[in-house]
């Protein structure tokens, strides 16, 4: 009829009420790493934000400190699938996130089902990247032991993450990251600097460096070693006396690697500690 208001052509649909019931919500969880200092998240904080990609709609959620909050109202009509991604990004298309490793922020990966019935979204989030920790130690040096300058070379920093699974694609274009310094050698209390890095299986050509008073020290990870996405990797480096020597690698377990360099004055011992 002429008063029936479904036949009104002016009606927008935009304008019909919306089910509360049916909102797609958020409820993330984190599989965490264990306790960190730089970038990665281990505990959501006011302002983080997720992207939920679901039906060819990319929607932005933000954390405001007890709960997630929508950008925008989507309701769930269907079983469907969503892929929770961190950070989010408006201009993620394609089920594609770029990366600026530069940025050194946590990227994490996650996907459930919701249904009408149940439309609060529940991913477990997933860290894509690895967490490098370098520990510098004073051991048999006998100097003043100031650190400064310590950088990450010649890392891939140009990055793609694959939404639908949390592959990392590394493109071309690499970059030096500084992760800290201006600290004193304390052995009682040795100072850590991270850096979030690609998950690589062959870091060829990733080298430390940092200067001990003054003078510029190096250390090249073995092309051999491996950095999974969501571990974490410790180098713990001790200062020896100023001598050259040989390089030498030994694995002592599974996943415990440990290396002795003597190199112009320095000597390291690596560690590394899987999660």
């Amino acid at each position: 009829s002429e008063d029936d208001p479904e036949d009104d052509p002016e009606q927008d649909p935009e304008d019909k009420p919306v089910n509360e019931e049916l909102l797609l919500g958020l409820d993330a969880t984190l599989n965490n790493m264990v306790e960190s200092r730089r970038g990665v998240i281990n505990a959501w904080q006011s302002g983080n934000e997720i992207g939920l990609y679901t039906e060819n709609k990319n929607l932005k959620y933000t954390y405001d400190g007890s709960k997630w909050i929508a950008a925008e109202q989507y309701e769930v009509q269907n079983e469907q699938t969503v892929y929770a991604y961190h950070p989010y990004d408006q201009n993620a298309t394609d089920m594609k996130l770029d990366i600026d490793l530069t940025k050194q922020e946590d990227v994490m990966y996650g996907k459930c089902a919701v249904t009408p019935d149940f439309p609060t979204a529940k991913p477990v989030m997933n860290h894509a990247l690895s967490l490098i920790r370098i520990k510098l130690m004073r051991d048999e040096y006998i100097g003043k032991g100031l650190i400064t300058d310590v950088m990450i070379k010649n890392v891939s920093s140009s990055l793609i993450m694959n939404i639908l699974d949390g592959d990392i694609w590394i493109q071309e274009g690499k970059s030096d990251i500084p992760i800290g310094g201006g600290y004193m050698l304390n052995d009682d209390n040795p100072a850590v600097s991270e850096a979030i890095l690609p998950p690589l299986y062959h870091p060829d050509g990733v080298s430390l460096s940092f200067k001990l008073d003054g003078k510029k020290m190096s250390y090249t990870f073995p092309s051999w070693h491996e950095w999974e996405a969501g571990n974490i990797y410790t180098y713990t480096i001790k200062i020896k006396g100023a001598y050259n020597g040989e390089l030498f690698h030994y694995l002592t377990a599974p996943h415990e690697y440990k290396a002795h360099l003597s190199l112009k004055g320095l000597t390291a011992c690596m560690c590394i500690e899987q999660s």
